[in-house]
């Protein structure tokens, strides 16, 4: 069974509250679903280990809410796997997809598209806000 990858564009902003206390709030611009990524290692990395940082925002549209439930906020931040969602920059994984062979020789038609959206995320990231890219399993 392969590791299927939706990757969430999220504008990621750093609220102050009246109290002094800082809220981390992450907005979700786009997503895109990628599929199987396979196991390709680029320079020792899978893809989803391009994605280091982990998050430290909820993706409150990514899980169900109930409100007859209450969550903490690891459960917004958990892919189905139960692993911490984690985020990375445009640049190092438009690095890693250039150098990669589901880009560059099997042409996977999912991976041209990411590659099409990430540099035209890239030439506008100065009109928003921090823009990252998380990694959710799925």
């Amino acid at each position: 069974m392969g590791y299927e990858s939706t990757i969430i564009v999220v504008q990621r902003s750093i609220v102050k509250m009246p109290n002094g206390k800082e809220w981390v709030h992450g907005e979700e611009i786009a997503r895109v679903e990628l599929c199987k990524m396979g196991y390709e290692r680029v320079n020792g990395r899978e893809f989803r280990e391009v994605f280091t940082k982990p998050i430290d925002f909820n993706l409150y549209n990514f899980k169900s809410m109930d409100e007859s439930t209450v969550y903490d906020d690891e459960e917004y931040r958990t892919d189905v796997y139960g692993a911490h969602c984690n985020m990375a920059q445009i640049d190092d994984v438009l690095q890693w997809l250039e150098a990669s062979k589901v880009y560059t020789v099997d042409k996977y038609r999912r991976a041209t598209l990411f590659h099409d959206i990430l540099l035209t995320l890239k030439e506008h990231q100065d009109n928003y806000a921090p823009i990252w890219l998380v990694h959710v399993g799925h």
